[in-house]
């Protein structure tokens, strides 16, 4: 990749790092909404777990941004469905290439011997 290019997915990339709470708790607040238990405790519950999962997708993703994470930072945001396509055209080809094979899912164990 270019130096040029770096530069500029760098610069992408900050942008959709200043801004990571509201992209994680609208889809949050929305999921909440969803938990229908008759037990307000048992509401409780699942609401503080997906608050606690999406504090480890927002720290995974967004924290203590450098240039050598910058690539598994964007794959990891990108991952958790918080980047449209529209923001990711923002970003050259060759970095656009490696974020989409970074954020497909892992395969089984089962699965890589089958392949």
């Amino acid at each position: 990749m270019g130096l040029v290019g770096l530069v500029s997915d760098l610069r992408n990339l900050r942008k959709y790092v200043a801004s990571p709470t509201t992209r994680v708790a609208d889809p949050s607040l929305r999921k909440q909404r969803e938990f229908d238990t008759p037990s307000t405790h048992d509401r409780y519950q699942k609401i503080y777990r997906l608050i606690a999962d999406r504090d480890e997708e927002l720290a995974r993703a967004f924290d203590d941004p450098r240039r050598s994470t910058a690539i598994l930072q964007l794959a990891a945001i990108n991952s958790y469905g918080l980047l449209s396509e529209e923001e990711l055209l923002s970003f050259t080809s060759e970095t656009r290439e490696v974020v989409a094979f970074l954020s497909k899912p892992a395969k089984s164990g089962r699965e890589r011997q089958r392949a």
